[in-house]
């Protein structure tokens, strides 16, 4: 308590204000609470009625399919009245049934209609009808046709049992689960028996499996009561990555008409999601609110205590005897007349104190005063104007620091300027001659920039420190040096940025474009693979060494995509092997074409080639240089019509070798010159030709050539020709 009296009046209302608006803080946070409790359980609710109408949906359909079979006239008929009853029955049912059969008395099949109607043996769904006399639904099974059934077996008076095979896979079954699309991304329905089988699902995957929550499914099943629950998936592959591990929100309801439920539901993260939401709206609305107005409150209280401190600071100078300093309060009310007050009493005594002199000496004093300000103000301005275009100069932002301590030596008169920035490195930049300056010759100034405290400013002299009438100035240099490294912070944020922004570019044109080209040679993989796999139809040799090719075929594709992308990886890694050796470029290029030459002319281009005597000899990494060939050699083919050739030349000047491929075809559009060699990039003529490429080939390519020293590029000529010209540096002739 003492301690409290010995607080002034604006920590007492700054500690007041906190504690109120504290305890209205956690009374929000208890009222959000209770509100997202209350909308997760109305989510549940929500999610326990959509599964309730859904098991009412699945009784009226077993219902309404009992009462087809219940429609059928068991009286007496020649066989072909009785399949004509049979197939009324069946084409009632909307082709929910696959079959109707009639057994007789003793199990024997009478009538049937339909696909699978019929068996060899009695079925003993058909005992049980005709033990008990009452209506059966079997366990599911796969009928003749190999889809999921389950039958519904009425009695038919003396006449035996009247059995429906209900197709399981069927849109009157399985179509009803598609509801629980709209639960969203996550969400998905199962119809299982007692045994926890999935007789429909929304999932894919083989008919009649377990359904996908087991044990719930069978804890379930024991209860008399629909209910909801969050249970745990074991992860599978053919799920996306961020819902491998997500746990289910399932409402399980249990059917009236048949030994089935319903089971519907949604990842526990996606059901919640309008919940955590409102959780997190209503925290930081609520405290985002609360701590705008405490600041605005505290805010208040400080302007509130300000004229109090100021009034009573002037009246401790006064009662001191100083009474230069003017009372000055911009308050109104009884503050603003306790301040007139005070400052009519300092005048009164002031005005008997001074004579006539001090109205000479002040004049004085004001005239010297503004000369001296207007001579350190327009010192500054040149000071603040020297600094500011320094640091216009440059981006990097130690150069920038070293012209403006540069220019603080110049204005400020002073020996040696550093300033020592906190940042990681906690790094200093230092400028003139420290040595042999005294402590009293040296002051720190704080940087002070629109981010805050950026680093101190330290100004050595050897004669003595600052006078105060530079003070101003040196504060207004620190300011502007302040401003200056954080706009060239900032500066070189943005260019990070940018550069972040265009890697994440690149990123995603690379999972685009892979995905795309991987997609096409996979599934000839994949379809060819499956087809010699089946063992229900027989292969011939002949055919069965046609898909092996394909398959080998497309392979080599994936392989030799695969290996364009791990070239691209080390291009921009800087790590591309090259192994050069002397060579004869006038060989290499003769094997790369010959090489080329029968796909080449097989689609149709005739390959002319001209080339000069063995001595042009480069240093290169022959299979390097051989792979920049092939790419630009199967370029032309694919961008030109069969029929047009394509043209081979190699010359040398005196210190380069040109290798030029030219075909006839599209050509390139002009505004595609320059971006045909980056990554990625496929041309306007590659989507009209249904071209398949990841285009890496010209960006690898042109990697290849610079790292020999060489460069690549194209050009477009008349007649839609384009030409790629390469140039490697010749070997260095020995002397």
């Amino acid at each position: 308590m003492e301690q409290w009296r010995r607080l002034t009046l604006w920590p007492r209302l700054a500690i007041g204000v906190t504690i109120g608006f504290l305890v209205l803080f956690a009374g929000f946070s208890v009222l959000g609470i209770r509100a997202v409790d209350a909308s997760t359980n109305r989510i549940l609710h929500e999610r326990l009625a959509i599964t309730e109408e859904l098991a009412d949906d699945f009784d009226g359909l077993v219902q309404h399919r009992f009462a087809d079979l219940a429609a059928f006239d068991p009286r007496p008929a020649p066989a072909s009245m009785r399949r004509r009853l049979l197939a009324e029955v069946y084409h009632a049912s909307g082709g929910a049934f696959t079959s109707v059969a009639l057994y007789d008395p003793r199990g024997r099949v009478v009538a049937s209609f339909g696909g699978s109607a019929g068996k060899a043996t009695t079925p003993p769904y058909v005992n049980r009808v005709l033990a008990s006399g009452a209506r059966v639904i079997s366990a599911p099974f796969i009928d003749a046709s190999g889809r999921p059934v389950v039958a519904l077996a009425v009695p038919a008076g003396a006449h035996g049992v009247l059995v429906g095979t209900l197709d399981l896979a069927g849109a009157d079954v399985a179509g009803r689960l598609d509801a629980a699309r709209l639960l969203g991304r996550t969400g998905h329905a199962e119809l299982v028996d007692r045994n926890g089988t999935a007789l429909a699902s929304t999932e894919p995957g083989a008919p009649l499996r377990p359904g996908e929550h087991l044990d719930l499914y069978r804890a379930m099943f024991r209860k008399s009561q629909p209910g909801t629950a969050n249970v745990s998936v074991t992860p599978k592959a053919t799920e996306a990555a961020d819902l491998r591990n997500e746990r289910h929100t399932m409402a399980f309801v249990k059917l009236s008409a048949a030994p089935w439920a319903v089971a519907l539901g949604g990842t526990t993260g996606e059901t919640y999601a309008p919940a955590h939401r409102l959780r997190r709206t209503l925290l930081l609305a609520g405290g985002g609110s609360l701590a705008v107005l405490w600041l605005l409150t505290l805010f208040g209280a400080r302007l509130l205590v300000r004229p109090v401190r100021d009034l009573t600071s002037a009246a401790e100078e006064m009662a001191s005897g100083n009474l230069d300093h003017e009372v000055s309060v911009s308050e109104g009310g009884e503050i603003g007349v306790l301040a007139a007050s005070l400052e009519t009493m300092r005048a009164q005594l002031r005005q008997s104190l001074e004579t006539v002199r001090r109205w000479g000496e002040e004049l004085e004093h004001k005239v010297a005063d503004r000369t001296a300000e207007l001579n350190a103000r327009n010192r500054q301005l040149a000071a603040v104007s020297a600094i500011l275009a320094a640091a216009n100069e440059t981006h990097d932002l130690e150069q920038m620091l070293q012209r403006c301590l540069d220019v603080v030596l110049e204005h400020a008169g002073m020996d040696a300027a550093a300033a020592r920035l906190r940042d990681d490195r906690e790094s200093t930049i230092s400028r003139g001659n420290w040595d042999g300056i005294p402590p009293a010759g040296r002051s720190e100034l704080p940087l002070r920039g629109p981010s805050g405290d950026v680093g101190v400013l330290e100004l050595g002299r050897r004669h003595g420190s600052a006078p105060p009438d530079e003070r101003d100035m040196l504060a207004a240099i620190s300011d502007q040096i302040a401003v200056a490294i954080d706009n060239t912070r900032l500066a070189s944020e943005l260019r990070r940025l940018e550069a972040r922004d265009e890697v994440q570019r690149m990123r995603s044109e690379l999972i685009s474009a892979v995905s795309h080209e991987l997609r096409t040679p996979l599934g000839f993989v994949k379809s060819y693979a499956t087809t010699l796999l089946r063992e229900d139809t027989p292969i011939e040799p002949a055919t069965r060494r046609h898909f092996l090719e394909i398959i080998e075929e497309e392979t080599e594709k994936l392989e030799h995509m695969i290996d364009e992308l791990l070239d691209a990886s080390r291009l921009q890694a800087g790590r591309l092997p090259i192994e050069p050796k002397v060579l004869s470029l006038a060989r290499l290029v003769e094997h790369a074409v010959d090489k080329a030459r029968q796909t080449l002319e097989t689609s149709g281009h005739a390959v002319t080639l001209g080339l000069p005597d063995d001595r042009l000899t480069v240093l290169a990494d022959a299979v390097r240089i051989e792979q920049v060939l092939d790419n630009l050699l199967e370029n032309a083919a694919r961008y030109s019509d069969a029929g047009s050739p394509v043209d081979v030349n190699v010359v040398g000047d005196n210190s380069n070798a040109v290798v030029t491929v030219t075909n006839r075809g599209d050509g390139i559009h002009t505004a595609d010159l320059d971006q045909i060699f980056e990554p990625f990039f496929r041309g306007r003529n590659a989507t009209s030709r249904r071209i398949r490429g990841a285009g890496l080939g010209l960006a690898i390519s042109r990697g290849i050539v610079e790292a020999h020293g060489g460069k690549i590029w194209a050009e477009t000529g008349r007649g839609d020709t384009t030409t790629f010209v390469v140039t490697l540096p010749l070997a260095a002739t020995p002397t």
